[in-house]
C-alpha cells in the first residue's frame, strides 16, 4: 500500500478511528499513562503517535520504511522516531515502559515472531507493558493482505502462547474485535473478490474512504464498544492483548 493513503486517511478513516477507540479503552488499564516511555515498533506514518499515544510525554518510534518514515518525521514533531528493525529490537540501547506493535508481527518482515516477543521482553523495564494488535483468523486472507505484505494471521489463544513463552505472564487485557465488522469482511473476501474482475479497493487495500460507508462502519465500532465491556466473543477481525512484564 502506499504510504501517501496510509497518511492521508489514518486521521479520519472508520478503520483507523475504530481501532484507536478500542485500544484508548483498553489503555484504562495501565496507570499513569502519560508519564510512561513509549515505544512503538513499525510506527508507519506516525498516525499512532499523534493521535492514540499523544498524551504520553516520552514517545519513540521505529521504522523499516525509509519512505514512511519520512511521513513520521513530519507528522511527530514532539516524538523521536528513527530508522529500525523490529528483528533487532536487542540493538537498541534503552529500555522503555510501554512497546507497542500494533499491527506489525503479521508482516512478512518479521522473520520469526517469537523471537521478536522475545526481544521485546528484553527491552521492557520491570513491569513494563507489551501492547498488540494483530489481524486475526487465515480465513480473511484477501487482496488487502497481499498488499499489505501480510504473512500471517493470528487467533487469541496462539498469540497468548507465545507471548507466554516470551516470558510474559500478566494479561492485562485480551479481546476479539470487529466481531459486527467480521460478518462484512468475510464475505468480501471470500465471495466478492472471488466473482467480481475487478477489484473494489483503492491500490489493492481495504483502505478506500466513502462518507457514508465510512460513517457507517465506524458508528458500527461504537455500537461494538458496548459489547466489548460485557462480552468476551470468541471471534472478530483484530486481536488486541496488553500484557505485563
Amino acid at each position: 500500500m502506499k504510504h501517501n493513503i496510509h497518511h492521508e486517511y489514518e486521521k479520519n478513516h472508520w478503520w483507523f478511528k475504530s481501532r484507536r477507540m478500542v485500544m484508548k479503552h483498553a489503555l484504562m488499564k495501565i496507570k499513569s499513562l502519560e508519564d510512561k516511555q513509549l515505544l512503538e515498533v513499525g510506527c508507519g506514518t506516525g498516525g499512532n503517535l499523534k493521535y492514540l499515544f499523544k498524551d504520553i510525554r516520552h514517545k519513540h518510534g521505529i521504522e523499516i520504511d525509509e519512505d514512511a518514515l519520512k511521513y513520521a518525521k513530519k507528522t511527530c514533531k514532539n516524538s523521536n522516531i528513527f530508522w529500525g528493525d523490529a528483528n533487532f529490537l536487542d540493538e537498541i540501547k534503552i529500555k522503555f515502559d510501554i512497546i507497542a506493535f500494533l499491527d506489525v508481527l503479521y508482516h512478512e518482515n518479521i522473520i520469526n515472531v517469537e523471537t521478536v516477543l522475545k526481544k521485546a521482553y528484553g527491552k521492557l523495564n520491570d513491569n513494563g507493558f507489551l501492547i498488540l494488535t494483530e489481524p486475526a483468523f487465515e480465513v480473511l486472507i484477501g487482496d488487502h493482505s497481499r498488499t499489505v505484505k501480510a504473512k500471517r494471521r493470528f487467533r487469541r489463544d496462539q498469540l497468548e502462547k507465545k507471548l507466554n513463552k516470551a516470558g510474559f505472564n500478566i494479561v492485562k487485557f485480551s479481546r476479539y474485535w470487529g466481531y459486527l465488522t467480521f460478518v462484512i469482511l468475510l464475505f468480501k473476501r471470500r465471495l466478492l473478490e472471488k466473482i467480481l474482475p475487478f477489484s473494489l479497493s483503492n491500490e489493492g487495500t481495504d483502505i478506500i474512504h466513502i462518507p457514508f460507508i465510512n460513517k457507517f462502519l465506524f458508528w458500527i465500532t461504537k455500537v461494538e464498544m458496548l459489547l466489548l465491556r460485557l462480552l468476551n466473543l470468541p471471534f472478530g477481525n483484530s486481536i488486541l492483548i496488553i500484557v505485563q512484564k
